[in-house]
């Protein structure tokens, strides 16, 4: 439990309440915002905040969009906390809803990655919760020796294997949406278990059945975005994709893979639901 609590929260108190998921919505050059798969278009964004950063809606929950003074609140405060030598790269909206009084959302920002390969990205995000007007000076009141260092947590971000990264810094689509960085994983064992599970294909039946049970699910599904990677002690990768909005609104894939004869081998393939 204790693990499954920490993938969730990516290290960060702010970050327990709601994680990024569904498909998002991308903002271009123009400022005008597109959903992912869509070819229609909002109509193009006329909010006065300054320095604006692209935005994307997790869709899962159709979260209210962001009002002019909400975008305001969270572009000075994603540049007010941008880490040395970073700058906000973009901002993934969780969850807003405008129904109750006094808004209560939640966010996660990106910055711009701190180490960049051909295949792998590394940066820092923070999360962002306002809760009825209420957000992270309620969380410096309460918690003691609160610092705002335990707000950022760290990302890592693997490229399509036909489409390494350039100089350019786009937003991804939500098959590449980063990740919370793996622990005791090297870089390649991470960027080859990526490739695997997103290039993987299912296997006969008669095949398969002799590795997984009844209860799995039969294909990967690879809209889902990887939402956490690790190692246990008998050497077994469990990979967790989907996404994750709140404590009870989340789903997706579980993966337990080996390394047989130097090739990644699936174990296991379920769901998960929360």
């Amino acid at each position: 439990m204790k693990r499954f609590l920490s993938a969730l929260t990516g290290g960060s108190l702010l970050l327990a309440c709601l994680l990024s998921a569904g498909c998002p919505r991308t903002a271009r050059p123009d400022g005008t915002e597109q959903s992912v798969g869509s070819k229609s278009t909002s109509a193009p964004a006329t909010s006065s905040a300054p320095q604006a950063v692209p935005i994307v809606y997790d869709e899962r929950l159709t979260p209210d969009r962001l009002s002019d003074e909400q975008k305001q609140k969270i572009f000075a405060y994603a540049r007010s906390m941008s880490p040395a030598g970073q700058r906000p790269w973009y901002v993934k909206v969780r969850y807003n809803d405008q129904r109750q009084g006094e808004p209560s959302w939640a966010v996660s920002i990106f910055y711009s990655p701190y180490s960049t390969s051909s295949r792998l990205r590394k940066g820092k995000a923070i999360g962002m919760v306002d809760f009825q007007g209420r957000w992270t000076k309620l969380l410096r009141r309460t918690v003691p020796n609160w610092d705002e260092q335990q707000l950022y947590w760290d990302y890592w971000q693997v490229s399509p294997s036909q489409e390494p990264f350039g100089k350019d810094l786009v937003v991804p689509d939500q098959p590449f949406w980063p990740f919370k960085a793996p622990e005791g994983l090297t870089d390649q064992e991470v960027v080859e278990i990526v490739d695997f599970v997103r290039t993987y294909s299912v296997r006969p039946y008669a095949e398969t059945a002799k590795t997984m049970s009844l209860w799995s699910t039969e294909s990967i599904d690879k809209t889902l975005p990887i939402f956490s990677i690790s190692k246990g002690p008998d050497g077994k990768f469990e990979v967790w994709t989907g996404t994750l909005q709140g404590g009870l609104s989340g789903i997706g894939q579980t993966l337990t893979i080996t390394k047989e004869n130097g090739k990644f081998v699936l174990l296991a393939l379920g769901m998960w639901l929360s």
